[in-house]
């Protein structure tokens, strides 16, 4: 189905449970599952992201100064654990 009002979305990415929308002025919204807050972006989704992608029981948002942010389930200490030099904040709960 088309979407027809002006949503300000500009990209969607979707977990196995839950969903992601990043708007244009960069803020992300989550909705959906949230038992590993996933679908909860840190600092109330302020984040002015350039993209989105999302797990199946987490998420992840590029921010416009290069860092990844990482959110939701760390079972396996995934979420931050990248060893390539990236810049990343991992909010684990």
């Amino acid at each position: 189905m088309p979407i027809t009002a002006r949503t300000g979305v500009v990209a969607v990415a979707l977990g196995e449970t839950h969903c992601l929308a990043l708007k244009e002025d960069g803020a992300v919204v989550g909705w959906g599952s949230d038992m590993y807050k996933q679908a909860t972006p840190p600092d109330g989704g302020r984040l002015n992201a350039v993209a989105v992608a999302a797990g199946a029981y987490h998420s992840l948002a590029l921010l416009w100064n290069g860092t990844i942010v990482t959110w939701g389930n760390d079972t396996d200490a995934g979420l931050g654990s990248l060893q390539v030099g990236v810049r990343l904040r991992a909010w684990c709960w």
